[in-house]
């Protein structure tokens, strides 16, 4: 397998979707204000048990991710020095690779992940969300490239519509040691590899919110700007405090969030078939000191 494009600072990932704030949709809104974000409707799990098989060398890839001779199984999350493989990292004064920037060494290891997953195809359009992989990782689904990703604790998502069928889909995941990235995480921190936070697929509506910002003031008023993908026609937007629905979008003396007193609201938005829910704080009691 070529890695040579991807050794590129400007390309941070491909075929990814836009950065977005944290959300995951739900089918009703009794279930979105209940409920975790796990138990969605729309979330469907891929942690678990993978199969999982170790290169030493970026070399030893093959061009054809199928044609991986898979040998042992391996958790997700988790990091693959867990499970045995590689070497624990600690440093914080020099990387663990040879200054070479952007590139790598061509010893780098690789970890090459596999699972199945039934997929019962609707009419919903389904994205895959890696919440963290270190340090590079390209996917493929039924060995179609989807899509890489690096900044290993970014979120990425990808559209994976034209790649998934109606019953069992394969899933390759191919995980370098070490990417142009590492040079950019050199933090003071132990270095572990692999895909290390949940992985999962969202059922999306074709028309559905992208991403949203809630903006609250010192007086109560909160404003929400939603961008989407598609129409929307009629979005609702709904404020509660607690279990009561407020009306407007003000919230008459509010409760100022502080460390002290985390007191939080709630929005619920509503798209098509789907509602997103978050909490927010009405802006922090802290700043009264700076409107005097």
């Amino acid at each position: 397998m070529d890695f040579s494009k991807y050794f590129k600072p400007s390309l941070t990932s491909e075929n990814a979707e836009a950065p977005r704030a944290f959300f995951v949709p739900f089918s009703s809104k009794e279930d979105a204000m209940t409920k975790s974000f796990r138990e969605s409707d729309r979330y469907i799990s891929l942690n678990g048990d993978w199969t999982f098989h170790y290169f030493e060398t970026m070399l030893d890839v093959p061009e054809d991710v199928q044609n991986v001779d898979y040998d042992s199984h391996i958790p997700v999350p988790g990091c693959w020095q867990n499970s045995g493989y590689g070497q624990y990292w600690y440093t914080n004064i020099s990387y663990q690779i040879p200054y070479i920037a952007p590139n790598v060494p061509l010893d780098t290891p690789v970890g090459i992940y596999r699972r199945f997953f039934n997929y019962q195809a609707t009419n919903k359009k389904p994205y895959i969300v890696f919440e963290g992989v270190c340090s590079m990782y390209l996917v493929f689904i039924n060995g179609q490239y989807v899509g890489m990703g690096k900044g290993s604790h970014l979120m990425h998502e990808f559209d994976i519509q034209p790649y998934v069928i109606d019953g069992i889909n394969e899933i390759e995941v191919v995980v370098t040691t070490y990417s142009d990235a590492t040079y950019l995480e050199d933090q003071d921190f132990l270095r572990f590899n692999g895909i290390f936070r949940d992985t999962y697929i969202l059922d999306r509506d074709e028309n559905h919110i992208e991403d949203f910002f809630i903006k609250a003031t010192l007086d109560g008023t909160v404003s929400v700007s939603i961008e989407y993908s598609g129409m929307c026609d009629d979005p609702e937007i709904e404020i509660y405090d607690g279990d009561s629905k407020i009306d407007g979008m003000q919230v008459l003396n509010p409760v100022l969030w502080d460390a002290e007193n985390p007191y939080l609201y709630r929005v619920v938005i509503k798209c098509g078939d789907e509602y997103i829910t978050k909490k927010f704080g009405s802006n922090c009691r802290n700043f009264e000191q700076y409107l005097r």
